[in-house]
Parts: structure tokens; C-alpha cells; sequence
């Protein structure tokens, strides 16, 4: 059985008439929460255009979040918590603390289209910034819940975001601790559906046709969204990384002529293999590396702010570090999926 929470900002209607609005089938949250399965949803809208000290119906926005109830367990606001997927800087401290100090698993919000994407860290604490841009697909994640109400876990865990204006990880660990394995390949050599994520940027290989991509398509860099264009399938044995999109015939070929990466036909070329190498310090870390010359898949910062796949022969360079991570699909013991639209 499947739940949508949905969360949206009063206006002109009181929270009763929005409910009467959205009918049986929604649950409306504005300053409350609510139990499904035993797992508590709170809901708050107001935000901080006219600042952090601005009135919300009678009293601050600070106060309203600070009546945020101790049991929840998924926190659905229009604000981030500060700093956490918030390169503006324009979330809410109030916020923060409560994720840091509670027992809350999810924290979903808008707001800051510039960092939209989802964030866990390696304690299990997940955050979910929906704020549409173009190209950008819903998050949509889904929560398991064990017999014993123990920990509420998050799937899908390929889900990563990495910013580099965040300031330290304040829940522990790094943002892709627990995710995967030491090393992703395991003994078989093969990882199945899984995302390739550029640590310099904090952004991930994708098939720029989207769904539609085709041979001749160029590989980029763009925010993780989970859409089966930025889905890989590795094999280290044969140096092959396969596109998940279509019939999954396509591998990533680097294009000697045009000196840029894309989506081809298998037709055995070593523009077309690649060997995978653990960095010095983790076997999670990999360097990538083109069979054809010996040079490293890397990427180069542009200076209108996007970034551009390019072959670096200096291995040890920070542009040449990716991690491989596979989507996982553990056994269900209760789910249902918890949507947020902004």
C-alpha cells in the first residue's frame, strides 16, 4: 500500500479548506503531524522571505519550528536545514538543530533549486531537497520500517549528493559512508544498476538524451536523480561500462576525433575498455582509466559554473576520483513512498 504525504503553503484557505480540497486521499500538514504505520509525519510551510524573524500567522518562523513535536520521525518543511543542500545558505538553523538532536530519519524540503538532489549520511539520516529544475525528475524515496520499529531505513541508498560549500558532516561519518562495500565490484567483478559519482563535483555520469539516449549521445556531468539515464552497469574483468538506458547495448566510449565522451556501440575498440584502480587511501575511491592511452576519466571545472568530462594523465589528480555505487534492493518488511513536490 502505497501513502503520499503531501505539504504545501496556506495562503488564502484555512488548513481545513485545503483538506476538504485535496479530499480523503491526501493527508494536509501545516503545523501537524500525522501516524501511518506507526511512523510520524510533521508538516510545516512558512519560510524565510522576509528573513528569519519574519511573522508566520502571529509568530516567528523560529518559534513555529521549535514546536516541531520530539517523535517525529519524518520532517516535511519548505526550508532546508542550514547548509545541507543549501548552497544559497538560506535554510534554517532551527532546522538543523532538530535533525541533529532527533530521533527524525527524513528531512524533506524545497526551496533552493541551485542543490536540489538527496543526501544521507552514513548514520542513516537522509535529506531530500525536491526543488524542481529542468531535467530534474522527482526524488522519491522509499522508507522500510522493521517489525520491532527499531530504525527507519531509506532506500533507494545509490541516492548521493556531495556539496562543496558543506561545512563538515555534522550526523556523523561522511556523506557516503554505509552506502556500499569496500570495494563495489565484489568477487564476480560485475556491479549491476548502479551510479558513477565524480567526487570533485559531487555530480554523476549521465546520458544527456535522457531516456531517449541513442548511439552518438554525449556523456555528462549532472545532478543525481536516479532516472534510468544515469544508470551503469560495470564490468571490471572486460573494461566495460554499459548503459542501463534501452535494450543496454551501449558502452561509454571516449570519441578520439572530437576528444569527448559518448554513448556507442560495442564494436570491441579500446576507446571502449576501461581498467578500474583503487586510490592510495580507499579501495572505495577508483580512478578510471582509458585503455587506448593510459590517460585517467577526470573532469574540469568550466567558468560558467558546469563541469566537462576530459581524459587527465595525472593519475593522482583530484579530478580523477569516482565512486561506483550500486542501487541496492533489500527484502521489504513495510514500505510505502513518501513524495514532496515544490
Amino acid at each position: 500500500m502505497t501513502n503520499r504525504v503531501m505539504r504545501c503553503p496556506v495562503y488564502r484557505f484555512s488548513t481545513g479548506e485545503l483538506q476538504q480540497l485535496f479530499g480523503s486521499g491526501v493527508i494536509f500538514l501545516q503545523d501537524s503531524s500525522c501516524v501511518i504505520e506507526g511512523v510520524t509525519f510533521y508538516g510545516t510551510a512558512w519560510n524565510n522571505i522576509m528573513g528569519p524573524k519574519s511573522s508566520a500567522w502571529g509568530t516567528t518562523q523560529q518559534d513555529r519550528h521549535n514546536k516541531i513535536p520530539s517523535s517525529t520521525d519524518v520532517l516535511i518543511t519548505h526550508l532546508p536545514s542550514y547548509d545541507i543542500l543549501d548552497e544559497i545558505r538560506w535554510g534554517d538553523h532551527t532546522l538543523r538543530n532538530f535533525m541533529t538532536n532527533s530521533q527524525a530519519s527524513v528531512h524533506c524540503f524545497g526551496h533552493v533549486h541551485e542543490s536540489n538532489g538527496v543526501l544521507q549520511y552514513s548514520n542513516g539520516k537522509t535529506f531530500s531537497n525536491a526543488a524542481m529544475k529542468e531535467k530534474q525528475h522527482p526524488n522519491l524515496l522509499t522508507l522500510h520500517i522493521p517489525q520491532h520499529r527499531s530504525k527507519i531505513t531509506v532506500y533507494p541508498k545509490y541516492h548521493a549528493y556531495y556539496s562543496s560549500r558543506m561545512q563538515g558532516f555534522p550526523f556523523g561519518g561522511s556523506s557516503s559512508g554505509g552506502l556500499v562495500s569496500d570495494d563495489a565490484f565484489g568477487r564476480q567483478g560485475v556491479v549491476g544498476d548502479c551510479i558513477i559519482l565524480h567526487h570533485g563535483s559531487g555530480l554523476v555520469l549521465d546520458a544527456s538524451d535522457g531516456e531517449q539516449s541513442r548511439m552518438g549521445t554525449a556523456v555528462i556531468l549532472w545532478r543525481q536523480h536516479g532516472a534510468q539515464n544515469q544508470l551503469w552497469r560495470v564490468d571490471k574483468h572486460n573494461g566495460i561500462i554499459r548503459s542501463a538506458v534501452g535494450s543496454s547495448n551501449l558502452l561509454l566510449e571516449h570519441d578520439m576525433d572530437n576528444q569527448n565522451t559518448i554513448l556507442y556501440s560495442d564494436w570491441g575498440g579500446q576507446n571502449q575498455r576501461w581498467h578500474f584502480s583503487s586510490t592510495s587511501t580507499s579501495r572505495k575511491i577508483k580512478r578510471i582509466k582509458l585503455c587506448k592511452d593510459n590517460r585517467y576519466l577526470g573532469a574540469e571545472h568550466q567558468q560558467d559554473g558546469t563541469w566537462r568530462l576530459m581524459l587527465v594523465s595525472d593519475k593522482h589528480a583530484a579530478a580523477t576520483k569516482w565512486e561506483i555505487i550500486p542501487l541496492q534492493k533489500p527484502s521489504l518488511l513495510g514500505r510505502w513512498g513518501c513524495a514532496t513536490a515544490f
